[in-house]
This record gives structure tokens, sequence and C-alpha cells, in this order.
């Protein structure tokens, strides 16, 4: 299973990166990639909180329940989902490498990855909202913050 749909990048789309800075695509990822991570979470959320009986349908409730209740237990889940293999393999596939590749009009194998981070935020939360910004243009691969790229996938509605 390739885990993005095949999508033929078009000159429209470069030309409107380029001058907005930004690109939406809708139906980009195989749903079947965010019902997966969304059951990686879950599963680890389990493993991490040692907990047997818990529905998948009460996932949100019981992380915002760990958020109020204890923040650096909440802070520990959420940064053991930052590593998780699973999550790195499936987030990268060879069509979203040439995608970004003629997205950036670079040489696929000149593209390289700083950081991934899988967000926890809930719903009309501001606590960790900032306004309009450029992530990872902070990093020592990307000085002069044009040459980057970030790839937001929400998993849910």
């Amino acid at each position: 299973m390739e885990n993005v749909y095949k999508f033929k990048i078009k000159k429209r789309n470069i030309i409107f990166f380029k001058k907005e800075g930004y690109l939406i695509l809708k139906k980009f990822f195989d749903p079947k990639v965010i019902l997966q991570l969304n059951n990686i979470i879950f599963e680890n959320f389990k493993f991490s909180q040692n907990i047997k009986n818990i529905k998948k349908k009460d996932l949100d409730k019981h992380l915002l329940r760990l958020r109020k209740k204890n923040k650096e237990k909440f802070g520990s889940f959420f940064d053991s989902l930052q590593t998780l293999g699973l999550g790195y393999s499936m987030l990268i596939s060879k069509n979203i490498l040439e995608f970004i590749s003629k997205l950036l009009k670079t040489k696929l194998n000149c593209l390289t990855f700083t950081d991934m981070s899988l967000r926890l935020d809930p719903p009309f939360d501001e606590r960790n909202s900032l306004g309009w910004h450029q992530d990872s243009s902070y990093f020592r691969q990307n000085l002069s913050g044009k040459n980057g790229i970030v790839i937001w996938m929400p998993l849910h509605d």
C-alpha cells in the first residue's frame, strides 16, 4: 500500500506555492494511512498509560483528561510519539519525495529531513496556537528559510 495517492504536480501548483508560500491539496494521503496513524496513537496511549479497557472512540476524552490532570505525563506521551519508527515510515514514500522534489525544484537525492512531529492539539484549545509562521526555518539545514516545506495532515475532521 502506498501512503499517498499519486498526485501529478501541475505548473499552477508550483506557481501558487511560490507566490503564496503554501499549497492545499485535499485527499493527498490515503485514508488508510490516516486510520493507521490514529491506531498507532491509540495503541501507544493504551500502552503508555497501562490502560486495557478503553474504546477507541473515547481516546480524545482520555487525552484531554490526562492533559488537564497530569501535564508531565501527557508531555511524556506526546514526546514518545515523535520517535515512533512506524510513524516515520508511513509518512515518507517515494510519491511524497517526488512531489516535494518537483515542488521545490530540487533533485530527489538532495532532500533532507530535519523533523517530524505528531501534534495532539485539543479542539478549541488556543494554548499552542501561533499566528502565520514558517516551521523549520531555524534549523541549520535551512538557514535561508526559503528551501523548506512542511506537510500537514489532520487526523480528524
